[in-house]
């Protein structure tokens, strides 16, 4: 092997470590969920304030649906049922903003909100036991 391959090889094999997300464990992703949706204040809770406005404050909208993709990555890095239908939902939302369609963002956040009914459950969205994620888990 060539010394200009081998960096290649050893280049290519960093970019990729890097790229990949590390798994949260239980309870680091039951405080991102948290720290995410619970409260007026949460990400989630502005985002869909903003989101369901006749005008929505874009650069608001975009800041928290930041926070709920960065959320979103952890979730489909730890294996969350839904993940994936969570990250889409996200991923419309952003379009929205940067298409500056108030109809889409809200339709895009209504998806998002059932993905997240759909995994907790309705009435489990703020009861993220530990319990309750393993048991998660074994019914995929």
């Amino acid at each position: 092997m060539t010394r200009a391959t081998l960096v290649t090889v050893l280049c290519a094999g960093l970019l990729t470590a890097a790229d990949e997300k590390v798994k949260p464990t239980d309870k680091q992703m039951k405080e991102k969920m948290i720290a995410a949706h619970r409260g007026d204040a949460s990400p989630y809770a502005k985002a869909e304030k903003e989101a369901t406005a006749e005008k929505p404050n874009w650069d608001e909208l975009a800041k928290n649906l930041k926070a709920l993709r960065a959320m979103s990555d952890d979730n489909k890095a730890y294996g969350g049922y839904r993940a994936g239908k969570y990250a889409a939902a996200t991923a419309g939302g952003e379009k929205a903003v940067a298409d500056k369609d108030a109809k889409h963002a809200a339709d895009t956040f209504a998806v998002l909100r059932k993905s997240c009914a759909e995994c907790h459950k309705y009435g489990r969205a703020t009861n993220l036991s530990e319990a309750a994620l393993r048991k998660e888990r074994k019914e995929k």
